[in-house]
C-alpha cells in the first residue's frame, strides 16, 4: 500500500488503486448522478445547460469528459 495525495484535494490517502479519497469519491458519484438525471430527462442538452440544472461547473463537466466519465455526441448537422 502507498501514500499518494488524492488528486482531487490533495489530502494524503493510502491507496492500492485508486488516488481519490473517500470523501471525494462520495462528491464525485453525486456530481456523476446528477448529470445522469439531466441527461436522461433531456439527452440533447447542451455543456451551458447541463451545467445550469446541474449545479456543476462546465469546467468539472469537461474534466468528467476528458477522464472518459462522460461521453458525448456533436449535434450533427443538416446539409
Amino acid at each position: 500500500m502507498a501514500l499518494v495525495n488524492c488528486r482531487e484535494c490533495g489530502k494524503l490517502i493510502t491507496s492500492e488503486s485508486e488516488a481519490i479519497c473517500p470523501e471525494c469519491s462520495q462528491k464525485r458519484d453525486r456530481e456523476m448522478a446528477k448529470i445522469r438525471d439531466c441527461v436522461r430527462v433531456n439527452p440533447k442538452i447542451s455543456l451551458l445547460e447541463l451545467s445550469a440544472q446541474s449545479g456543476i461547473s462546465t469546467k468539472r463537466i469537461i474534466q468528467f469528459m476528458h477522464e472518459g466519465l462522460i461521453t458525448y455526441q456533436t449535434p450533427a448537422t443538416n446539409e
